[in-house]
Order: C-alpha cells, then structure tokens, then sequence
C-alpha cells in the first residue's frame, strides 16, 4: 500500500512535469483531496487544463507516456466525456489510484465543490472556476422530510415482503433506500450537502451509531425482520430530531408502519 509521502511525491513530481508541457495551462486538485487529504487511503483527483480543444488528444499520450516510466501501472482506462474532455483512471502498483481530467479551456467548469489550484500559467483557472460553480441551494429540511415521509411506506412494506419471500438482496436494496434518507437528514442537519456517504462517519450523532448497528445483522429471515424493525425506530427517530417536523404526522405515519411490518413479518 502506498504511503502518503508516496501520494505527495507523486502529486508534485506529476505538477513539476506537466507545466513543462507548453500546451498545459493549469493544474487543479479537486475532491475532497483539496480540501487536504481524508486519510492515507485518499486517492489523487487531478484537473489538467489544456489551451485548444485538440490539445486534449495531443497531451493525453504525453501524460500516458510520463506514468509509465515513472510508475507501474496496475490497470488504467480512458473515458472520452466529450472530444475535449478526457478522464483517465490509473491504479499503480503501490495501489495508489489516480484519476486525471484532461479538459479544454473552452469546456472548463467547476464540477465539484471544492479545488486547490497547483499550477495556473496565465492565472484564469481560479477565476473561471469560481465563476462556474454550481450554486448549490440547501434543500429545505420540512420539503426533504415530507418527502421521505410520503414515500418510506413503500420500502419498508417491499423490504418486509422481500424478507417474508426470502429475496435477500432486494430486502437489502429497499433498506439501503430508506439508510440512505437518513443518513442524508443527519447530515443536512449538520449543515452538509455533499459527499454524504463518506462524511457521515466524521459525525458525532448518536443516530450514526444506532444506523451503523442496523447494518450488523444476518441473512435469515430473523436477522434481516429484527434489522428492518431496528432501522424503523431509527429512521423516525431521525425525523423527529430534525427541526419544524409535523409531529402529529410523523406519529401517525410511524403507527402505521409499526402495524405494517407487525402484519407482513409474520413467524
């Protein structure tokens, strides 16, 4: 496994030979990598922005041709968005993991949310960025409840059916629906709206634990009826933390799914 000074010496020596490249007008780490490494197991996200449209075809084998004298590479796969813009997926050998966009200036756009500018020639990348950042408006926390309130019904009756049928993975899938709307309430009450499936774990919310523990069960029909009951409790427990919540509707809508599932999940 590759060590973060591996990462740091990979990520500058990459920047030191891509400037180089006339044809190169900047250099931007994007993701969460921006923002300073998760952990030692992050991966590098990397944005080369390149002058013409054409270019991106041109500097793409150069770039090619760099890894693979100063790395192993394990596997790599190109993808081809659009003619000028180019994301090329490495795995080294030390299993470090390097995604780099190729794009066109013309094509440039802020597609995540964070970036730290590496490189930028004529000093236009942080500018052009910034300006096309997706103006991300916070959902309001009643509209998502309500929601998830007038649609729960429906997953936790096809996981109880599913369990009843012994169809494990859809039972799984249905509660990884209804797993997945709390763990994006708990974090819109944090005050996040991106990256909710990595961020959950970083939050101290005794809702995170009793999720986590509904994900600790077995296969059979006792295990999966005792974990679809627990992620009942958790999931209204979460709603009803949450701020401006109708609490008479989430009372009513919660009966009824206590005496959905006491009815579905039989013996």
């Amino acid at each position: 496994m590759f060590t973060e000074s591996e990462r740091a010496h990979t990520l500058s020596a990459y920047v030191a030979f891509a400037k180089e490249i006339d044809a190169v007008l900047g250099i931007a780490l994007v993701g969460s990598g921006a923002r300073g490494f998760r952990d030692s197991y992050s991966d590098i996200d990397l944005l080369t922005v390149v002058k013409e449209p054409d270019d991106v075809s041109k500097v793409q084998p150069i770039v090619n041709r760099y890894f693979k004298q100063t790395q192993h590479i394990q596997f790599q796969k190109t993808y081809t968005h659009e003619e000028d813009i180019w994301v090329t997926c490495y795995l080294f050998g030390n299993h470090l993991g390097v995604d780099l966009g190729l794009w066109s200036l013309k094509k440039l756009r802020a597609t995540k949310p964070h970036w730290r500018i590496l490189f930028d020639r004529d000093d236009i990348l942080s500018a052009r960025l910034t300006a096309t950042a997706p103006q991300k408006l916070s959902p309001s926390m009643t509209t998502f409840i309500d929601e998830a309130l007038s649609m729960c019904w429906q997953f936790f009756r096809n996981a109880a059916v599913s369990i009843q049928r012994k169809d494990v993975i859809k039972a799984r899938h249905d509660m990884d629906v209804l797993r997945q709307h709390v763990i994006d309430i708990i974090c819109l009450s944090h005050g996040i709206q991106h990256d909710n499936n990595k961020v959950i774990n970083t939050i101290n919310d005794p809702l995170v634990k009793a999720l986590k523990n509904t994900y600790e069960t077995s296969f059979d029909k006792k295990g999966l009826s005792h974990a679809l009951r627990s992620l009942e409790t958790v999931y209204f427990a979460c709603i009803s933390s949450a701020d401006s919540v109708p609490q008479n509707t989430v009372q009513q809508t919660q009966q009824a799914i206590k005496a959905l599932l006491a009815d579905v999940l039989t013996e």
